[in-house]
């Protein structure tokens, strides 16, 4: 999660719409499908948690 806020703010400072990696999230998701490993068993953080996070990051970096 950590890594994602990273990323909104690199992408913010770059001049990239970060809400593009909201998108990012919603594939990942699709592709795991129904049966996705429960958050607790995965590498990653579940793609929905990410994106909320993502939007925190988003409204923390374009309105500081």
């Amino acid at each position: 999660l950590e890594s994602d806020e990273l990323g909104v703010k690199f992408m913010i400072d770059a001049g990239y719409n970060p809400e593009e990696m909201i998108g990012v999230m919603e594939i990942l998701k699709a592709a795991a499908g129904p049966n996705r490993v429960p958050e607790f068993q995965s590498t990653h953080p579940d793609p929905d948690n990410r994106i909320e996070k993502i939007k925190d990051a988003i409204a923390k970096y374009r309105n500081p």
